[in-house]
């Protein structure tokens, strides 16, 4: 069985209303220590499917929190609509070098 990622557990504690956020970036880790709700994390170099991503019915923003391979965020966007999200929206930090908007909605088959 897949363990759940950094902070899952504090997600499905308080599980807020507005939906799940995941973080990615060499910067992940920074951004969850000021967050006032909890926030799921993917560790630099980690592979998204290694993890049990507790989004099933979920609306989830992923953002990017310092650098981070376009491929990985791609992957870990895959790796939660397989995971039952309804739908990902991944956007980076303005002033990131990489900005990025991208709507995935899970589409049944």
């Amino acid at each position: 069985m897949k363990r759940l990622p950094p902070y899952g557990r504090e997600y499905l504690a308080k599980k807020p209303s507005s939906g799940a956020w995941v973080i990615v970036g060499s910067d992940a880790w920074l951004y969850v220590e000021w967050k006032s709700f909890p926030v799921m994390v993917l560790p630099p170099g980690d592979d998204p499917a290694a993890y049990h991503w507790p989004v099933a019915g979920e609306d989830v923003i992923l953002m990017q929190h310092g650098d981070a391979d376009e491929a990985d965020v791609e992957r870990t966007i895959l790796e939660l609509l397989r995971s039952g999200a309804r739908l990902v929206v991944a956007i980076g930090l303005p002033g990131d070098s990489k900005y990025c908007y991208r709507e995935a909605r899970r589409v049944a088959a």
